[in-house]
């Protein structure tokens, strides 16, 4: 006869959370009631209640900040795949034990096209900056990037901007945000004839191609990503625990 694990107070307490922000109940994009309230209404110590939330930030459904509070990710509650870690390109090519460096090749503002501006939620007379660069691993490229920001969001001048910093710390060091989450779309692409002459690849040879969105803590977008991978040169397999 087979016997039922019992499922555990963190087990528990993380499904009825989870099911409330799923739900609606705790709304995507507001602020979840505090530890102190939450671990009284569900009868468990702020411990557990922490350890829970550590886990949902960890997934990406919630951010945290300190002194403000717990807030629900709007933009990630439907996506197929929450990472337990941030994916940053340079990381990934450095675990897979070769050598990652990016390459600057062009930063200039302009306007935005309407999906641009739809996307940053900026209006279309408003200036964006785009920042073009490619990643080598082994001194191969990897990755074709375009990142565009929301001009007015930055604090320093382009030539003031440190391209080798990871994303997170690009914007903490050049702009008055922080990212709290990011979503990516990831699809098959034909490559463009200026993208398969950076990736040495064939014109309209199969490619992969994201396009990723970063949010801070109120939901709202600061970077809009195009990227474009190179499938020898960046690789990616991904562990889960089960």
């Amino acid at each position: 006869m087979a016997t039922q694990r019992a499922v555990s107070i963190f087990e528990q307490v993380d499904q009825i959370v989870r099911a409330k922000i799923f739900k609606g109940e705790f709304v995507a994009g507001t602020r979840l009631p505090s530890e102190s309230a939450l671990a009284a209404e569900l009868g468990v110590s702020r411990a557990t209640i922490r350890m829970v939330l550590g886990k949902l930030e960890a997934e990406g459904i919630v951010s945290r900040k300190h002194g403000d509070g717990t807030y629900v990710n709007k933009h990630v509650l439907g996506i197929d795949v929450k990472p337990t870690r941030k994916m940053a390109f340079r990381d990934i090519i450095r675990e897979s034990g070769r050598v990652a460096e990016v390459v600057l090749l062009s930063i200039t503002t302009r306007l935005p096209t309407k999906e641009e501006a739809e996307r940053l939620e900026v209006q279309r007379k408003e200036e964006v900056l785009e920042l073009i660069c490619y990643f080598l691993a082994d001194k191969q490229p990897a990755v074709y990037s375009i990142n565009l920001y929301p001009l007015k969001i930055f604090t320093v001048k382009p030539d003031e901007f440190d391209v080798q910093l990871p994303m997170d710390e690009f914007i903490k060091a050049s702009t008055n945000e922080q990212i709290a989450y990011s979503v990516s779309d990831i699809t098959a692409s034909a490559a463009p004839e200026k993208i398969a002459d950076y990736l040495k690849i064939k014109v309209n040879e199969p490619i992969l191609k994201s396009l990723d969105m970063f949010y801070n803590l109120q939901n709202r977008p600061v970077v809009f990503g195009t990227n474009y991978y190179h499938h020898e040169a960046y690789r990616l397999r991904i562990a889960q625990p089960w």
